[in-house]
């Protein structure tokens, strides 16, 4: 058995306690929404989407998020339930992200990806966390002509 091979996860809960972007200014902006919240990330593994709640951020211009999660816990295909204790403060994830603008009234939709196989490793017998997202780019939006 190999040390650095992680076991399989059936699911990986990580708690959000925090999400915020920073805006052109290079001001961290807290994304007012109903936090903490816990997410399986094992399902995005899966290719399935994982809606957050709905967040709010002062219209502008943003080019980073910044997630900060402070509980993970996985169980293994054997039924294995682990903890992986956080540092100090909880893991911080800076995710630089394609500029996005909040308009005032309008919703803007950011994905971001989080790579359970990349974020979890085995290192002297201790299961650890290092979260490693991405942003997912959007395509580009179809603009249907509107008649007048």
């Amino acid at each position: 058995h190999d040390d650095h091979e992680r076991p399989r996860f059936v699911s990986a809960n990580v708690t959000l306690s925090s999400v915020l972007a920073r805006n052109f200014d290079g001001v961290l902006v807290d994304v007012a929404m109903d936090l903490p919240t816990t997410v399986d990330v094992m399902l995005a593994e899966r290719g399935r989407q994982i809606p957050l709640p709905d967040g709010d951020l002062p219209p502008g211009m943003y080019d980073q998020v910044v997630l900060v999660m402070t509980a993970v816990q996985v169980e293994t295909e054997d039924g294995t339930r682990i903890t992986v204790e956080p540092p100090g403060g909880g893991w911080t994830a800076v995710v630089p992200v394609c500029p996005f603008e909040v308009e005032d009234g309008a919703t803007t939709t950011v994905s971001l990806v989080l790579s359970a196989r990349k974020s979890f490793a085995v290192e002297g017998g201790q299961l650890r966390f290092r979260p490693r997202l991405e942003c997912d780019v959007p395509e580009e939006p179809e603009v249907e002509p509107t008649e007048g």
